[in-house]
């Protein structure tokens, strides 16, 4: 199955092997370690609502 890094504008990719989003198969894969500001890397308060 080939995959796919998906490169968004405005938002930085940290070096290695982490990606914010992947597309392989038909499935699009999203992947976060905090709630942050991916522009500014600041740090969310809250929950998901």
């Amino acid at each position: 199955m080939q995959k796919e890094i998906v490169n968004i504008d405005g938002i930085n990719n940290r070096p290695g092997t982490f990606h914010h989003a992947v597309k392989a198969g038909g499935f699009l894969f999203l992947s976060s370690q905090l709630s942050c500001d991916l522009k500014t890397g600041e740090i969310i308060k809250g929950d998901i609502k």
